[in-house]
């Protein structure tokens, strides 16, 4: 027995915490990975290519189909060392065991807060993407079966996250007091994106995303109990158009709209309602999805009135759409 001192801890993997998701990726990548061939779905971010290619790491493409899931014949004939999954708006991807155990599999999360441990027996890392889920301006955890080179890991914050952050208070204060006005906040948004184009190096997360990690935890199962609500809410006027996955953690409503997909898009804008496509399409990919799908984010800031009122303009659209087919 012994009881007291300093607690024990038994590290089961390898962590880290960088300040976006292709900075976690680039960490992965000079970790050993950047070596080795990958293989990528043909539905993704043109930000992991974009990644890639800086890295100089030789790459491919599998199948993904319109209802998000892997073609597995596709995947088994391909030559490759690293598979690339996404568990695509938090529903995990699981890969069969006649993969082979030797194979490495990269896990991309950046729908989902909490990183979950893939069930794979051979070598695996995974990562997130805070700021696509969460109000956070950035932020990303790592985790491996392997050692992930810290050592390349800026300890300086990147500029990105200091816009971001003065645009969401300036956003805030037009929202709630109507101080500035929208290109004020706008600009500084962009301005982040820009900067984090810049940046090739894996950054550390910012102190000020790190100071608002615990609350953020601690209110985390309130939040994702808003987001189911506005989940169900959104169902009972969609459910004609919902891609229905399953995911345990709520993100995002996604919608399949064959056609007129970017006529709905503007139709929204009209209204105050910005739905993100995912993704842009990369050159030289042929993808459907690319095409027809759409997201309704289902952050707990959004009342559920708020969905009901987006769920029944978007209805009545298709449905007009359709009528006229």
């Amino acid at each position: 027995m012994h009881i007291g001192g300093e607690l024990p801890l038994a590290r089961t993997y390898y962590e880290a915490v960088t300040d976006s998701g292709r900075s976690s990726l680039r960490l992965i990548l000079d970790s050993g990975l950047g070596r080795k061939k990958f293989l990528l779905p043909d539905f993704l971010c043109g930000i992991v290519v974009d990644v890639l290619k800086e890295r100089g790491v030789r790459f491919g493409f599998y199948k993904v189909h319109r209802d998000l899931s892997i073609d597995w014949d596709d995947v088994r004939r391909q030559r490759f060392d690293v598979l690339y999954c996404i568990d695509y708006f938090g529903q995990p991807t699981r890969p069969p065991a006649s993969l082979g155990a030797e194979k490495t599999v990269l896990w991309d999360q950046v729908f989902t807060a909490l990183l979950r441990v893939p069930r794979w027996d051979g070598p695996w890392c995974a990562l997130n993407s805070l700021r696509k889920v969460t109000p956070l301006a950035d932020g990303s955890f790592v985790r491996a079966t392997f050692p992930l080179a810290l050592a390349k890991i800026v300890r300086r914050e990147g500029r990105f996250s200091g816009y971001k952050y003065q645009a969401k208070q300036q956003k805030a204060a037009y929202f709630t007091a109507g101080h500035g006005q929208e290109s004020d906040y706008l600009s500084l948004f962009l301005k982040g994106e820009r900067a984090l184009d810049r940046q090739v190096k894996p950054y550390g997360m910012s102190l000020g995303s790190q100071a608002l990690l615990p609350d953020l935890f601690a209110r985390f199962e309130d939040e994702q109990r808003r987001r189911k609500e506005n989940y169900l809410t959104l169902r009972r006027k969609l459910a004609s158009w919902e891609v229905v996955l399953a995911s345990d953690e709520y993100s995002f409503f996604v919608l399949r709209v064959p056609q007129g997909r970017d006529a709905l898009r503007r139709y929204l804008f009209s209204r105050k309602i910005f739905l993100p496509a995912h993704w842009p399409c990369p050159a030289g990919l042929d993808n459907v999805l690319y095409r027809e799908l759409l997201s309704i984010p289902l952050h707990g800031i959004y009342t559920r009135k708020m969905m009901a009122a987006a769920g029944t303009w978007i209805a009545r659209f298709l449905k007009d759409q359709r009528g006229g087919l």
